[in-house]
Order: C-alpha cells, then structure tokens, then sequence
C-alpha cells in the first residue's frame, strides 16, 4: 500500500507508492470450446496506466501500456513493430506487492482494445492495451428460456415426495417460454427453494418458474401455489443458472449479505428475455432502488478457481442508515496549513473535493397511476326489455328475423307440431340457406356499451336503449366515457389466502323460473371488440339445451329447442331462457397514489411528477357472486396493491425531493479497491467537516459510483466519483 515516510527534516517526506506489477496470461482453448488462459506471469515491458471501477452495468477498465526502448529502458523493444504483441482475450491481472510478502489482486480482466501510435518522430511511437474487467464477461452470458422442474420433480412435489437434496440443477430442465418474472403481475415463481449450481452445493434460495398463477389444489386441503418473485430470489436464481459460477463466486458473494439488503422487496414484472445477465441485473435491481458492482479482483474459490464476488447496496439510504457510509480525512484548518511535515498533513486522505448540488431536476409531489380498474360483471339478456343488459343484436323489424314466423301453432321454433308443411320448408330454408349471410340472427346478444349499435338495439318507439354504466361503477361516480368495453377473463379468490382463481369469460344458459337451471352455453364466441356474444352452434335450429341435461331438468324442458326458449322470452310467455356473459370489463377508474409535498424538499418550489406503474398496481373487484359455488361470495378487490401504492409514491418523492449531490473526491495516494468500494456512501469529510448531503435536511448521501486510479509516474491518485443515483421507476 502506499506509505509516506518521513526520514529527516533536510530531506523532506519519502512517497513510496505500493509495488504494482502486471501479469498476463495467454488465451487457450478449453474444454467444450471454452476460452481459458494459460499460467499468469509477469511482464516487465507493461506499466499500468489508469484504472476504472464501474457499477451498475458500467464496465471496469484497466488501461497498459507498453514500455518502448527510449532512454533509461534500453534494452526493451525500441518499436511498435518489435513490442511483444498481446492477443484479444488475453488475460491482464494487476497485481500489489505487499511489504509482508502477500500478493494483492487489484484488477483481472480480458483484453478487448489495442491502439497503435505512430508518426514521423520515433519519440511519440506507443502501445497500448485496455483490459475490460470481469463485467464484459457477463455481458457474454444471454438469458433466454426459463428453467422448470423436471416432470418427475413436479409430480414428486405433487405427492409430497419431494426431499430438499432432489432441488438441485440436475432436476431442471431449459424451455424456450419468456424470461418474465411476474408474468402480467401474477406470481410464476416455484414454491419450493432450489439450488441451481452444477459444481458444489449452494444454499438452497433460489426458484424455478411456474406457469403463472398455478395452484394444485392436494389431499387436506393443502396447496402447491405459485408466488411472486423477489428482488433476491430473481437475481439468485438468475446468477447461478446463467452464470452457473463460470464469473461470479457463490463463496465470495456475501449472498446472507444481499439477503439482509434486499429483504422482501418485490418486482413488477420484469422481462429479461434476450438481455445479457448484466442488464438481466440491472433490470431487477435498479428499478427497486438497489444498485450493485462486481469486484475487478478475483478470489481463489475451495475448487481452486479464481472467480469474483458480486456487490448489492442501496441507491438511497433511509435516515437514521449509517451502514456502508464513510468519511474520508481531511486536513482541519489551522493558522498555518497542514504540511506533510506535521501529523495532520499525513493523516489527510484529500487533496481535491469537487462537489455540485443540482436542484433542477427535483421532485416533491408524486402522482403514481396504477392499472386500470377491472370490474368482474354478469351481464344478463331476459324477457324484460327494461332491466336486462344484453339486447339482441339482429334487425326484429324484418319479419324474416321474426321467430314468430316459424313458429307452430304451440310457439315451438324447430319441433314437430309446425302449422303447415311450408312453413317448416321455409324454415329450413332460412337456416340451410341465408344463415351464413345472417349469421349473428338469432344468435348474437351485446350490451350497446359505447352506442355503436343503437340502430339495433332499439325500445318499441325506435329510441336507442344504451345502459346506465354507473350502476356498474366503471366510472368515478357518475363521470364514464362510452367506449367498447370487451369481456375477458374472471377472477375471484379462495379466502384466507387471496390466490387468485381465474376463469375465461363464460356464457350460461338458464329457465327463467328454475334457478338451479344454469348450465354451460357450448360453442359461443366472446366478441374482443365490445361487450357481446354470438352462439355458434352449427345447427341452432334443431339444438335442445337441455337434451343432455341433469335427468330433472331433462324431463322438464329437454324436448325444447333453443329457439322456442328464445321466442317465448321475446314474447314473454314461458317456458323462457335467461342467457349471462361472465367476465370483466376494464373501467375508467385506475388505482392512484399521491405523495404530496412535504416539508424537506430542498426545492422550495412545487415540482410535480406523474408515473405509470401499470403493471405494478392492479385493482380487480368482484361485481357479482363468483361463478364456483364453493367460493366465498364476499371477496372484492382480489389484489391488494391499492394498499401499497401511496407508500411506492411516497418513496419515489423521498427519493427525488433533494438536490442531486455529483462530483469526484481526490486522494493523496493510491487506496485499495478494499477500501472505498463502489457503493459506499459518503456522508462528508472528517477532519475539516464538509457535508455531501444534499441539503441540511436531507438524510440522503452520495454514493461512490466509480473510482478511478491513476498510476501515472509522479501521479499516483485514486479518485471517487460521487453521484445519487435517481431512481429509475418501470411502466
């Protein structure tokens, strides 16, 4: 390390910077293709330049250069043309000599660049090489496919036969679905913990996918369910089936370390399909205001590989936070400034603070818009025109969409018993021959929601019947656009838990006076662009719904068709049908946090940000009764983010209501990487007290977002580039 002696007043303060030497290792050809390197051995004819330490998907960078044959190095390659040549990939590790004989690694890293200098003058020929640290390594590594278990894991799992030594790597299997962690907000992660390394026998915290929202119910009513992934259990399970220990150590990564860091934190979705694992990384962390760096330095894992340790820290520390956070020392002022001869020009680590605070990009109030609010609804055509919501969709002015035409002197539509022996030919006809230029005849049922079809869905005078959308409360009170309002999906839950059960939107059948009549609608097409359906059974005339029904119902009404149900709802006579659509619709209501401003922005001034967090925040209620009978009927608001949203505003306005702190410490020497890492937080100087908080307020400091080392003769400086990281928020 470096030292500063003082031997004598005549001859002033010895620096001695520390003994930095520069190995190189050869590029060869592994197993299977793989690069690896050959033994490391020092090179006498490079001289390491500067030094960078990157974070948050920056890359680390070592820069060399050749010594050529000029002056006191005769002896060495006088030129470009006869200096020893270094390959792309070559390895290049910086190395520290210590006093007590150990070797300290400061820097291992690949060649990726080579500049060549040349001109007229042989003084200005030069070579140099730029090494890229263990992070363009990662970059190499591409996330794609997700990993499961193995079919005999899961059904093992199914049947409670599943031993925790069985969660291994050799009981996984590469698809080729999506990389997306909380697939469209639903939980895909593994119940059980898995360890993913294929050498050595990692703590057991990672997770394998599940298809989203699975839920197998077992014996005593217990269950396998899906969960969500966290910050930890994504980047986990992400470093070691991607990177499967070939970069990052799982001895050196303080993984309890990370844990303790991370917490519980969740994660929208994330879709890292197709990234490199570095932006995988950075995908997962920097979103939840985590950042992380790998250390340039490698350490000799129990297996005997040199590998590197991956670092976690906070963007933005709460108050009352004093972990990970430093102060550099700085010389106080005195009468007389502080000289390398006294005490305290020796313990000074300054030499140059140079420190901006930028107001301009503050925000003190927050509004977060969630997803829109989705309503589950049952939506009911019946015999009163008045009160039911779907209408039929089809001209009731032409007489030949009349059911009454084709009817026998008894009402029935399709049956035997017909009026005349023409009347059922021109029945046939009208369903053999036209139906596929009038297909939705008979067949087609919609809300009218938005108005587009008013020219059929018509009350007796002609008006267009449009319904009341605040009833159903798809609005803010009674504010609603009139928009196409297609059904999807249903969703309730199995309380206590709160698992989402989710159904695709359905269409049933019932007699109006017989509530233990609902069955099923067999071949119905939900329409996507507005609220509707269309049964399209191929011979609609001749189908009975309850033909194959329970034997009382069968007995009943099984000898009717359809269309007689259908006609005598439309006359209102009986027996007559019922028909409900299922699912939900979308609302105009969103869910909404607000974090207004507080009292400790550094800004005096209002400064308003509006973010979209769609699929962060979700709000679904249940409308009407769910559609299994043996689920409660009292749930609403299945997902409860709307909880938490106030508190995600809340943070993204702390986070960003204070000046942005940037600029760069410069010390007197040359520190080790160990000792002011990438993360660090720097609350101020010690010594001659200098704050680098943002304001007096605030309990947010700078971080050391880079350090660069200049190895330059007569330089010999370590600088820390401070910044606070703004919180990147996902849509």
């Amino acid at each position: 390390m470096t030292t500063l002696t003082f031997t004598h007043p005549d001859t002033g303060v010895v620096y001695r910077p520390p003994r930095l030497v520069l190995y190189a290792a050869s590029t060869v050809c592994g197993e299977a293709g793989q690069a690896d390197w050959s033994c490391p051995r020092p090179q006498s004819h490079l001289q390491p330049v500067r030094m960078s330490w990157g974070c948050n998907g920056r890359l680390s960078t070592l820069r060399a250069r050749c010594l050529l044959g000029q002056g006191p190095t005769q002896g060495l390659p006088r030129h470009v043309d006869d200096a020893p040549s270094r390959r792309a990939g070559d390895r290049l590790l910086l190395r520290e000599s210590a006093p007590d004989g150990r070797e300290i690694e400061w820097f291992r890293g690949s060649i990726a660049q080579q500049e060549l200098l040349v001109q007229s003058s042989d003084d200005v020929e030069s070579v140099q090489y730029v090494a890229y640290g263990p992070e363009v390594l990662l970059r190499g590594l591409v996330v794609s496919g997700q990993w499961h278990k193995l079919p005999a894991a899961d059904e093992s799992e199914i049947h409670g036969e599943l031993p925790p030594q069985q969660c291994t790597r050799e009981s996984t299997f590469g698809g080729y679905l999506r990389v997306i962690f909380n697939e469209s907000g639903r939980p895909n992660a593994s119940q059980s913990a898995w360890s993913l390394l294929t050498r050595g026998d990692s703590q057991r915290a990672c997770r394998v996918f599940e298809p989203p929202g699975r839920r197998v119910s077992l014996a005593g009513g217990a269950a396998i369910e899906a969960e969500y992934w966290t910050a930890y259990a994504a980047l986990r399970s992400l470093v070691e089936y991607v990177d499967d220990g070939q970069v990052l150590s799982s001895a050196a990564t303080v993984w309890d370390a990370i844990a303790a860091t991370l917490g519980a934190t969740p994660i929208a979705e994330v879709n890292v399909e197709g990234l490199n694992l570095l932006e995988a990384i950075a995908a997962v962390l920097l979103p939840v205001g985590f950042g992380f760096a790998v250390e340039p330095w490698a350490r000799t894992d129990e297996d005997g590989l040199a590998r590197h340790a991956l670092l976690v820290f906070p963007l933005h520390r709460p108050a009352g936070d004093d972990s990970g956070i430093a102060r550099p020392y700085m010389a106080p002022l005195t009468s007389s400034r502080p000289t390398t001869a006294d005490l305290e020009g020796r313990r000074s680590e300054v030499q140059r603070l140079h420190v901006v605070r930028d107001n301009h990009q503050v925000c003190n109030a927050v509004t977060v818009i969630g997803d829109q609010r989705r309503l589950q609804v049952c939506l009911e055509f019946h015999a009163d025109p008045q009160t039911r919501d779907l209408h039929p969709c089809w001209d009731r002015t032409d007489s030949a969409n009349d059911l009454q035409t084709y009817a026998d002197p008894y009402g029935n539509v399709g049956g035997g018993g017909w009026a005349s022996v023409q009347a059922h030919a021109d029945f046939a006809v009208c369903f053999d021959t036209w139906s596929h230029e009038n297909y939705h005849v008979f067949r087609s049922f919609a809300w009218n929601e938005d108005g587009a079809l008013s020219g059929l869905i018509c009350d007796v005078q002609g008006k267009a019947v449009l319904p009341d959308l605040s009833a159903f409360g798809v609005g803010e009170e009674d504010d609603f656009l009139r928009r196409p309002r297609p059904v999807s999906a249903t969703f309730t839950c199995t309380a206590p838990s709160g698992a989402a059960q989710v159904y695709p939107a359905r269409v049933e059948i019932a007699i109006d006076s017989a509530e233990d009549s609902w069955i099923r609608v067999p071949c119905v097409r939900i329409w996507s662009d507005r609220a509707g359906f269309t049964i399209d059974h191929p011979r609609i005339h001749l189908w009975r719904p309850y033909h194959d029904a329970a034997d009382a119902l069968k007995n009943d009404y099984g000898h009717y068709t359809y269309l007689t149900l259908l006609n005598n709802a439309l006359r209102g006579t009986s027996p007559r049908i019922r028909l409900r659509l299922f699912g939900s619709v979308e609302c105009d209501r969103a869910v909404v946090g607000q974090a207004p401003r507080g009292g400790s922005s550094s800004w005096p001034l209002s400064t308003h940000r509006v973010v979209r967090a769609d699929d962060r925040f979700r709000w679904r209620d249940v409308l009407d009764q769910p559609l299994d009978a043996s689920l409660p009927t009292t749930v609403t608001d299945y997902e409860s983010t709307r909880e938490s949203i106030d508190a995600y505003a809340r943070r993204i306005r702390d986070s960003a209501e204070d000046a942005l702190v940037h600029g760069s410490i410069t010390l007197r020497y040359l520190a080790r990487p160990q000792r002011y890492p990438v993360g660090t937080g720097l609350a101020g100087t010690a010594g001659r007290n200098i704050s680098l908080q943002a304001a007096a307020t605030s309990a947010y400091v700078p971080l050391i977002a880079g350090v660069n080392w200049d190895f330059a003769e007569g330089v010999n400086k370590t600088e820390l580039l401070l910044d606070t990281p703004l919180l990147q928020v996902t849509r």
